[in-house]
């Protein structure tokens, strides 16, 4: 345990009688650090009074460290209910920090959070909530000036920072439900979480890689930032060219700044106002969030906003614990990889409630039937059903797509692209296909696009329908003008395939995967975050059954760090494509994750098994509607389920298994 080793070295600090030193101030505050960390409020309240008398000597009470020993001195002083000593505590804390570090600084930010904690537990809501938007852009302005340069660990700390921020925002939504200021905090949370950090982090860092001079820029100001940090922590008599430090950091940011295409970068700014001028008239969008509570223990709590284009402002909609929203899940959904507390591990729940999914996550949001246009932002479980098949009437085989037109988004900041992508331009535009491939081996034919794939020894067997889906498909684009590559066989090995994307990716806008694809959970930690879930899923290519190695598959990691921004449309046509982790960082973790980071604008996945057969009758169907709907995607899509719902598959719920994410 760490206490034990942190107790041992203050030990052998004494033996070594170092009580005067910086190395012991700091033994004893990261000691007590742990012990509250770990709920030993004892142990944490015998030891402050010797913290703070060390620090005070060590680095005088002007300190930042001074001041992260007030702060632990006053969660103590409000547990023992001493509030107005806590009260005094928290604001000194915050005092210090700011003088020492300024309001910009991450050490500021969370001693504020800390007396907004205490505010909220004492219920002076409104104190709390003005802290709240006070310190609210800190996080988000720290993530976008450092994105480029810090490392996956120091980046993966930041983005849980400001997941916790935000689940805070979250809880005290689900205690105040009506209170505007909380429901604007959390939808830009939202707006800057999901539609920022994924995605234009993830270009930012691409770029400086790519960069040779970019990047020794970025890795000069990273090492004079950390520099900074350093010097800004010691003791006041040993800092040394802290001004002079901060002066270069200016100048280097300046010239980071001037580097072609950087001053375009997204701002990351963005508000529910902006996403209401964005709405068209009779239209609504859906941001669920699944938070952990920290009033609730780490149990995982789902909400909604719903924001409708005749509304004047949006509102929340509390909607329950994970655990049951899970009960009801149909039986088709696939839940490895879940738990119903921490959605992390495999369990498979039976559905014993009788309350309808239907029920419990779209009833309560009062989207009348007169709203022609639905966008919905799914986050954890939900990212696995299909929206299109929730049940409204089960007596009449009612559903929500014979009432909504329906778009399932990353974000609700992208609304108003959704509609201006021009998918082809005939004659300068071409779509890779993969499909019919040979996996090497002895290849049995199976009737499912996946196997029960639990390690890297078992072997996939020939897909029989999917070399007629991908010649179909060629025809039908080759017969419109569109350049067409398929490769089948033996010729889709990994290789192929990435010189094929780099030398016509500037011209391919679709994408098409009619093979094997896999996800498995829990088969790797957690890693950092651009990586987290990258690992485990990945495309089976050419081969695979000879080698079964990474060069006769496209892991999603390799996948995420491609430059795929040109591309239109991705089809997976495969087994649970669309699956990944469920955690309490965003949500899902896989492969529709992987071509998001890689700049995709559409794609198109299964959140089930599915049959061969059905795959590519449904693929065939999906491309004549695009060339009828003048390959607008969405269009085609929803009209594709709609006539396969009623000529073949009425009875059944293959048609809702693939899912269109915009």
């Amino acid at each position: 345990m760490a206490e034990i080793s942190f107790e041992d070295a203050l030990q052998r600090r004494k033996s070594q009688k170092m009580e005067g030193t910086a190395e012991y101030a700091l033994n004893l505050l990261n000691l007590c650090g742990l012990y509250m960390e770990n709920g030993h409020w004892g142990k944490a309240e015998k030891l402050i009074n010797e913290t703070l008398l060390s620090i005070e000597k060590i680095y005088t009470r002007q300190h930042p460290r001074f001041a992260a020993a007030q702060l632990i001195q006053a969660r103590i002083r409000a547990r023992t209910k001493k509030y107005q000593e806590a009260e005094s505590l928290f604001r000194s804390a915050s005092d210090i920090m700011e003088k020492k570090l300024g309001r910009d600084h991450i050490e500021y930010f969370n001693a504020k959070l800390e007396y907004a904690r205490f505010l909220k537990n004492m219920n002076r809501k409104d104190e709390a909530i003005a802290i709240f938007k006070k310190i609210d852009q800190i996080p988000k302005k720290i993530l976008r000036k450092s994105s480029g340069y810090i490392s996956e660990k120091e980046l993966d700390d930041q983005v849980r920072i400001f997941k916790n921020y935000a689940d805070e925002i979250y809880s005290l939504l689900w205690r105040w439900p009506d209170n505007n200021d909380l429901i604007e905090l959390a939808y830009d949370s939202q707006l800057f979480y999901k539609g920022y950090i994924l995605k234009q982090v993830q270009q930012i860092r691409r770029k400086v890689a790519q960069s040779g001079n970019l990047r020794q820029s970025f890795q000069e100001l990273g090492a004079l930032v950390r520099t900074r940090q350093e010097e800004l922590l010691k003791p006041d008599s040993l800092q040394k060219q802290v001004n002079e430090l901060e002066s270069k950091i200016r100048q280097l940011e300046l010239v980071v700044k001037s580097y072609a295409g950087f001053q375009e970068e997204d701002s990351g700014e963005a508000s529910w106002t902006d996403v209401k001028n964005q709405l068209p008239s009779r239209s609504a969008v859906v941001e669920y969030m699944a938070f952990k509570n920290p009033e609730r223990g780490d149990s995982v709590f789902y909400g909604a906003i719903v924001l409708k284009s005749e509304m004047d402002y949006p509102k929340f909609v509390s909607l329950g614990r994970s655990d049951v929203i899970m009960s009801v899940l149909p039986s088709v959904v696939y839940t490895a990889g879940i738990n119903p507390e921490s959605e992390s591990r495999g369990i498979e729940k039976p559905n014993k409630n009788s309350v309808s999914l239907y029920k419990l996550i779209w009833d309560p949001l009062k989207i009348s039937k007169d709203v022609n246009i639905v966008y919905i932002v799914p986050d954890g479980i939900l990212n696995r059903i299909s929206f299109y098949a929730l049940k409204v009437d089960s007596n009449v085989r009612s559903y929500l797509l014979d009432f909504h037109d329906i778009y399932i988004i990353g974000s609700s900041r992208s609304i108003s692209n959704l509609d201006t992508y021009t998918l082809i331009e005939k004659n300068h535009s071409a779509a890779l296909l993969i499909g019919g491939l040979d996996f090497g081996g002895e290849q049995g034919s199976m009737p499912n696009r996946n196997i029960d794939y639990q390690n890297n020894e078992d072997a996939y067997s020939y897909l029989i329908y999917s070399k007629p889906e991908v010649d179909s498909i060629r025809q039908i684009l080759l017969r419109n003008g569109i350049k067409v590559t398929q490769l089948d066989g033996l010729s889709a090995s990994k290789r192929i395939v990435m010189d094929s994307l780099n030398k016509n990716l500037s011209q391919y806008k679709i994408l098409h995967f009619a093979t094997h694809s896999y996800y498995l959970p829990d088969s790797l930690k957690h890693l950092n975050y651009f990586s987290r879930g990258m690992l485990n899923s990945g495309i089976i290519l050419s081969n695979y059954n000879n080698f079964k190695n990474s060069d006769c598959q496209l892991k999603a990691i390799e996948i995420s760090n491609m430059d795929l921004s040109g591309v239109e449309l991705v089809i997976l046509s495969s087994c649970e494509s669309a699956l990944g982790d469920i955690d309490d960082i965003e949500g899902l973790y896989g492969l529709p994750r992987a071509f998001r980071m890689a700049g995709v604008k559409k794609q198109i996945s299964a959140i089930n098994k599915i049959n061969d057969e059905f795959s590519s009758y449904f693929m065939e169907e999906f491309y004549k509607n695009l060339l009828k709907k003048s390959f607008n995607s969405h269009v085609a899509f929803n009209d594709t389920l709609k006539i396969i719902r009623g000529q073949r598959y009425a009875n059944e719920v293959a048609w809702s298994k693939f899912i269109l994410i915009e």
